[in-house]
């Protein structure tokens, strides 16, 4: 076996393998100096097993170095012979060598197959809870589609709303004029309003002038008795301006259609129509027209039938009128009766 001597205090070491340090003066620096007893030594390993040459080998190398290196007296400073404590001479492959250990669970784990929220679901896990979750919610979700639609359609009816306009303002039989602002070719009598337009493309408008209106539903029975059927004919509300000029209407003519809009002092602003509806007797037949103004909402009812609405802020109030245009066929002649008015 060889034999290390250190070159800083030529302390002597007998190993199998290079020592970490002088043990005396902790240097890193040896040489090799070789004996004959090493020989003996190596026929001596070769004699024990296989399984315990390794660590006899160890333990020989370790008790002979031990006898063999000097110790230095802490009082004298001198050295001595006494042998060494096994720990200070332990190979540098031994004393570093590194150790492998289990890793630590965390402190949530668990070894056994309990439970644990932290642990992660497997893919089929999360299928099957996919299909769970489907079979539970596909048959909902047509109610809440149903019961939405239903409450979206009753939410946008309820602006058509009229129950609250239950104060009865105008009811007219039409016994006499009075309150009525007559326009030319228009006279009262057996219990109606005769308005005639004599004069082709224009038109003419018998007011109520008791009451401006904000909120108004207002309704009366319309009928041409005479002309063409292209001649217009209907209600108007919010009517004002100097010359009456400002209004909304709903209008019919003999050919089953209507249209409703606005008319300034820069013309007829049409908003629905002019369009057909069933809703309308054609020719010289009787048709309930009503137009309601609720704060910008504008819309138009025939026979009781909702025909067409829009929104509007142009006008915030006026009067009601009942209305008649000629066009260019003979002279329209046109009754009103049972004219109705309310508000909130």
């Amino acid at each position: 076996m060889p034999i290390y001597k250190c070159r800083k205090c030529g302390n002597e070491i007998t190993l199998s393998i290079k020592p970490g340090q002088c043990p005396s003066c902790q240097s890193r620096q040896f040489s090799i100096i070789r004996r004959g007893n090493s020989k003996s030594l190596n026929s001596d390993l070769g004699k024990n097993s296989p399984s315990s040459s390794k660590t006899q080998f160890l333990s020989s190398s370790l008790h002979s170095s031990a006898e063999k290196l000097p110790k230095t007296n802490l009082s004298t400073g001198k050295k001595s012979s006494p042998s060494l404590e096994s720990s200070l001479i332990v190979p540098p492959v031994i004393k570093h060598q590194k150790t492998t250990s289990q890793p630590s669970l965390p402190l949530y784990s668990s070894p056994s197959n309990s439970y644990s929220p932290y642990q992660k679901s497997s893919p089929k896990s999360r299928s099957s809870q996919k299909k769970k979750f489907n079979l539970l919610i596909n048959p909902i979700i047509p109610i809440i589609l149903g019961i939405s639609g239903v409450f979206g359609y009753w939410l946008w009816m309820q602006q058509f709303n009229t129950s609250d306009f239950k104060k009865v303002v105008l009811q007219e039989s039409f016994k006499s004029s009075k309150n009525w602002s007559l326009t030319d070719g228009s006279i009262v009598r057996k219990g109606s309003l005769f308005q005639r337009q004599p004069i082709p493309y224009h038109f003419g408008a018998s007011i109520w002038t008791k009451k401006n209106f904000t909120d108004v539903d207002f309704a009366t029975d319309v009928t041409q008795i005479k002309g063409g059927d292209n001649n217009a004919y209907g209600i108007t509300a919010r009517v004002n301006g100097k010359s009456s000029e400002n209004f909304y209407y709903l209008l019919i003519d003999g050919k089953e259609n209507f249209v409703l809009g606005k008319h300034t002092k820069d013309g007829w602003f049409p908003k629905v129509g002019w369009q057909k509806d069933g809703a309308i007797k054609a020719g010289n037949h009787k048709n309930n027209l009503r137009i309601v103004c609720k704060n910008n909402l504008i819309f138009g009812v025939i026979n009781g039938k909702r025909v067409g609405s829009f929104r509007d802020q142009s006008f915030k109030s006026g009067k009601v009128a009942v209305f008649s245009m000629r066009g260019k066929e003979e002279a329209a002649t046109v009754y009103f009766d049972n004219a109705l008015a309310k508000e909130k």
